[in-house]
């Protein structure tokens, strides 16, 4: 049977409450002196039941073992347990960090989304703007236009001698007038421009624009859709009238498509209006 000790259990018996490191603490030495004592009864030690230095200093030696491993067991755990700590703090400052994220992000989406919708009404805007200074532009004449359309090419009879066979003002101005009643967009005369303000007329012997002086033969360019308008400047009063002057005066008259034709615009000199006060014409404020 085991030993008994006065004040602990049998001997080789933990206590089910005790720590491992408590009973190691507590029994060691008990039992390694037995064991010891035991080896010096079979070798017939006459010193029975002391132990010998080098015993004795076996002992001392794992008794320091036995106490830096507590220690450093102690240790251990209490690093673990700060560990532990820290990086369950650092997991939950780092969620509070990615929640702030995605707060900002979605604040951010929906400023980008406004800016979006804002910048899209100002292109918007701005493509009407644009659209109405080019209808404006076109109809006033001061901007530049190509595209497709008519030249129409008119002469005097060959060998004219009356004024029946020669192109006056006013046939130049059906002309024009009916090409405007056919569709026409801008239209130009020997490269001059026409606008709401031209002037078609007739100085001496010679037909002008707008005070420039034309020469024949005359070329008429009308921007505007080829495939409606040559049928629909024929079938005109002003069609008719120059068919009839084709085929009674000799009057030369051709009309083709165009699919590439260049009118220019003219200066804001020309598109100024003007007054007359007291006898002298001044520009328009």
């Amino acid at each position: 049977m085991p030993e008994s000790h006065p004040h602990r259990g049998p001997v080789g018996t933990a206590p089910p409450q005790a720590s491992l490191l408590d009973y190691i603490t507590a029994h060691s030495l008990d039992e390694d002196y037995a064991h010891v004592a035991q080896q010096r009864a079979l070798r017939g030690d006459s010193e029975r039941g002391r132990p010998g230095r080098g015993a004795m200093a076996a002992l001392a030696l794992f008794g320091a073992i036995v106490a830096v491993a507590g220690v450093q067991t102690a240790r251990t755990a209490g690093v673990e347990a700060q560990s532990h700590d820290n990086l369950v703090a650092q997991i939950n400052s780092g969620k509070d960090v990615l929640d702030s994220s995605r707060e900002r992000l979605a604040l951010l989406e929906s400023e980008l989304a406004r800016a979006r919708s804002d910048n899209l009404e100002i292109n918007v805007a701005e493509g009407r703007e644009q659209a109405n200074e080019r209808r404006l532009g076109t109809v006033a004449g001061g901007l530049a236009v190509r595209g497709p359309g008519l030249r129409v090419v008119v002469d005097d009879a060959v060998g004219a001698d009356e004024d029946a066979e020669y192109v006056l003002d006013k046939d130049i101005r059906n002309i024009v007038n009916g090409l405007w009643a056919s569709g026409a967009e801008a239209i130009a005369v020997n490269g001059q421009r026409l606008t709401p303000l031209s002037a078609i007329d007739f100085a001496g012997s010679h037909i002008t624009v707008d005070y420039e002086t034309l020469a024949a033969p005359y070329t008429v360019l009308a921007i505007g859709d080829p495939n409606r308008m040559p049928s629909r400047f024929v079938e005109s009063t002003t069609g008719t009238a120059w068919l009839n002057a084709q085929q009674t005066f000799g009057l030369r008259f051709q009309m083709d498509v165009d699919e590439s034709i260049t009118i220019p615009g003219v200066s804001p000199a020309r598109l100024a209006l003007r007054v007359a006060t007291g006898g002298e014409v001044e520009g328009a404020q």
